[in-house]
């Protein structure tokens, strides 16, 4: 969008339930406060700034989530299956913009791993069908060794990167970086993304590319909660 009235729906700009999420978490992490119900009320720039709130300096910080963390019904359903679930994963296929290296993908990778805990998650068998849950400190998962580089896309490639996601090590992530088609396979097991959260890392790469793009460091918003 070129602009954007201070009168204009949020939804017949093309706003949703998800993205409402996406824009009270970054209205957070400038320090303003409003809820998504704010917004399916309001639904107007004007409307929101009548209800919503600056920050007090005491607010408390999300929660990072690192250390233990709580397996869900779904991820207790998925540990009582037969058979290995390492490559239960989704892909997606983004276009690169023009100019960018590997040397540059590997560094929106690591910013994106170091701020969604789930992309580096350890996963932990007690051998009779339970899992527990363990993220590690930003930074303890590296990007460049999840990051393989391919002259064209084959099957045989995706297939490979498949076999490198290692939930047991913490490797959550793999992805191939094209440099014929300038294209970046992205690789995250099931238990670290859904069809909800991609959107949600999708709009931080793009974030993360324009700040590197532009010499400046990488800073995500911050998720409104870890898990």
């Amino acid at each position: 969008l070129e602009r954007v009235g201070v009168d204009d729906s949020f939804f017949d700009l093309g706003g949703d339930s998800i993205s409402s999420m996406q824009v009270v978490a970054r209205a957070r992490a400038a320090g303003v406060l409003c809820r998504p119900r704010d917004i399916f009320v309001e639904q107007t720039v004007a409307g929101l700034a009548r209800v919503a709130v600056v920050a007090e300096g005491t607010t408390r910080p999300a929660d990072e989530g690192i250390g233990p963390v709580p397996v869900t019904p779904i991820m207790c359903w998925l540990a009582a299956i037969e058979g290995p679930v390492d490559q239960f994963n989704q892909t997606v296929v983004v276009s690169g913009p023009a100019g960018a290296t590997e040397a540059d993908v590997a560094i929106l990778l690591q910013a994106l791993m170091d701020r969604h805990a789930m992309l580096r998650c350890r996963v932990d068998d007690d051998g009779c069908g339970a899992w527990s849950l363990t993220v590690p400190e930003p930074g303890s998962v590296s990007a460049s060794e999840c990051l393989h580089t391919v002259e064209v896309l084959a099957d045989e490639a995706v297939a490979q990167a498949r076999s490198r996601l290692d939930p047991a090590a913490g490797l959550m992530l793999s992805a191939l970086w094209v440099v014929s088609t300038n294209q970046l396979v992205l690789i995250i097991h099931h238990l670290a993304v859904d069809a909800v959260s991609w959107q949600i890392l999708l709009e931080d790469l793009n974030i993360a590319w324009t700040q590197h793009r532009s010499a400046q460091p990488i800073t995500l918003p911050a998720g409104g909660t870890s898990f």
